[in-house]
């Protein structure tokens, strides 16, 4: 899974743009481009987006055939009207503070069956556990997200283009998303339910950020940051490119830990009260130690510490490289004890976060004595 310095803007290595259009080669930019549209290209290839994936319409510039940023946008960036983030760029992640509940609703533009298609999809995304990330879906009022028929996009998208999305910008959702009523499959008919539902779920994933996974196939990408703890491709991503027609079939393993690792929920580590036993030898004691953590599977290492007393000194006992990262240790205490002794146990967690790894700290502790 990958996430590119748009300067951040992300693709699951999986990377998953194309997942919007077919892959048709003859596609052009309907008009051509003057100076200030070059300005404006450069500006978007300086924050993370290829220059060669980008093409300009009429109201909007399309990037790697599914991902929208209209020209108006572009502008206030330039003017200085709108500010970047995300390390000088001005589209990249969803801030955690505003991932929690994110709003859509679909245009009176959109037919139920799209509308479905979008519930259906916000149901797919909240299944993912264990990550801040959230949606909701309302009929009325002002949302983070709305979703259209493209007439409401001046020229409309290229008719080989199932649907577009916007990406995230100054720390806020991409607030668009738009949908062409009048895109026919490759092999002809219409589009079926659950291609509408995996259309939307590849959108969506647009508006927090998420890039084409296997952007390193497409020759006209230069590069991409791959997300810590996923492959360089993954074949059943939802976010691969040239993807319109599949119907959906869930997540893959790997766009699930990318979620969590971009969009972490900060519950952390949870460690047991340790139970003490007889070690069978008289000579000490062994303590068995016991974890939870909701993060196991983008944890980089664990260091388990143990202390004799309060004003001991921290020492490790057990460091955890490998995956996957156990949940369980032994710790045998074999010195002789006179009158009782409190050992204190902590483990600490370093885990992969899109935003810089983080840490997680529990410390318990255990009495053992020599009457036990």
């Amino acid at each position: 899974m990958k996430f590119s310095k748009i300067k951040y803007i992300i693709i699951f290595n999986f990377i998953l743009l194309t997942a919007c259009s077919q892959n048709i080669s003859d596609s052009q930019p309907d008009k051509p481009l003057d100076s200030h549209i070059e300005q404006m290209k450069s500006f978007l290839a300086e924050n993370g987006f290829p220059e060669n994936l980008i093409k300009s319409y009429d109201s909007y510039f399309l990037i790697d055939e599914d991902i929208l940023i209209t020209k108006s946008e572009v502008k206030e960036f330039l003017s200085g009207k709108k500010k970047q983030a995300h390390g000088g760029s001005g589209w990249g992640l969803v801030d955690i503070a505003n991932s929690s509940n994110i709003t859509v609703k679909a245009h009176s533009s959109v037919p139920t069956s799209w509308k479905n298609a979008i519930e259906d999809a916000i149901d797919n995304w909240n299944s993912i556990y264990n990550t801040e990330l959230s949606f909701s879906f309302e009929t009325s009022g002002a949302t983070d997200i709305t979703v259209y028929s493209d007439i409401y996009l001046s020229g409309g998208l290229p008719y080989y283009v199932i649907a577009a999305g916007t990406p995230p910008s100054s720390g806020e959702p991409g607030n668009s998303i738009y949908i062409n009523l009048d895109y026919t499959p490759l092999g002809g008919g219409s589009v079926t339910s659950s291609s509408k539902i995996y259309n939307m779920v590849h959108e969506l994933g647009h508006n927090i950020g998420f890039r084409h996974t296997n952007w390193a196939s497409n020759p006209n990408e230069p590069s991409a940051t791959t997300i810590p703890r996923t492959p360089t491709s993954d074949s059943n991503s939802i976010m691969n490119s040239g993807t319109a027609d599949n119907n959906w079939n869930g997540f893959s393993s790997y766009d699930k830990i990318g979620t969590k690792i971009l969009y972490p929920t900060y519950a952390g580590m949870v460690m047991y009260t340790p139970v003490v036993q007889e070690n069978g030898f008289g000579a000490g004691r062994f303590v068995d130690l016991t974890w939870a953590n909701i993060h196991r599977d983008t944890a980089l290492n664990y260091k388990l510490y143990r202390k004799e007393g309060v004003s001991g000194s921290w020492e490790i006992i057990a460091t955890f490289n490998s995956s996957p990262l156990p949940g369980e240790f032994t710790d045998y205490v074999t010195a002789p004890f006179t009158g009782s002794t409190t050992y204190y146990y902590k483990i600490n967690a370093t885990f992969y976060l899109a935003r810089g790894n983080e840490s997680f700290s529990r410390v318990v502790s255990a009495n053992v004595s020599s009457s036990f």
